[in-house]
């Protein structure tokens, strides 16, 4: 499987009445970590209407090759996002799954729609489940400083109404200021700087 693509069925190919299931790993990993619960959907007659898509994204510690970039959460979660809208149109109900990073990822992606005014959009994602998301970041990315430890701010932590994240972003009403930290690192950054 390429990099930043879907597995499964996708796109015209999917009824409307089917379940499209977004499986997003973690970080050092693959698409390959869902194959043994893609293999349990797949013998399980019960889950027939389920189809399981595989989102897949470059997450090494390290680039050798210093032409390439090795892609950061934002770029990651704008890439979920254009697969959500090109190759999931069949599905009217999605549920996402991420692990670790991954679950990063899927809530960063949902905050930058909801940023972008698209929340009747994400009307047809009826379930998020995340496995260890580091959603207060970790131990292990204090050691590459402060923006390794930086996590996208939940959407309760702004205002009712709240629009997008980052700088000039408008909550309601409300302007973040130079006050507004990320969470949970303190940095004055926010996630759309992160």
């Amino acid at each position: 499987m390429t990099s930043g693509g879907l597995g499964g069925r996708v796109g015209a190919e999917a009824d409307e009445g089917r379940l499209g299931v977004v499986f997003v790993h973690g970080f050092l990993s693959s698409s390959e970590t869902w194959n043994p619960i893609t293999s349990l959907i797949a013998g399980d007659p019960a889950l027939g209407r389920v189809d399981p898509l595989l989102f897949d994204y470059e997450s090494r510690l390290w680039q050798p090759d210093p032409r390439r970039r090795i892609p950061t959460l934002r770029v990651v979660a704008d890439m979920l996002k254009e697969l959500l809208d090109s190759q999931t149109s069949g599905h009217r109900r999605l549920a996402l799954v991420g692990h670790s990073q991954g679950g990063l990822v899927i809530q960063y992606c949902l905050a930058r729609m909801l940023g972008e005014g698209r929340g009747k959009d994400l009307a047809r994602i009826r379930r998020v489940v995340l496995f260890a998301c580091p959603n207060s970041g970790t131990q292990w990315g204090a050691a590459f400083g402060p923006t390794a430890r930086c996590s996208p701010p939940p959407p309760s932590s702004a205002p009712s109404g709240s629009g997008t994240y980052g700088p000039g972003a408008r909550y309601g009403g409300w302007t973040p200021t130079a006050a507004t930290r990320c969470t949970p690192c303190g940095s004055p950054r926010t996630a759309a700087t992160c």
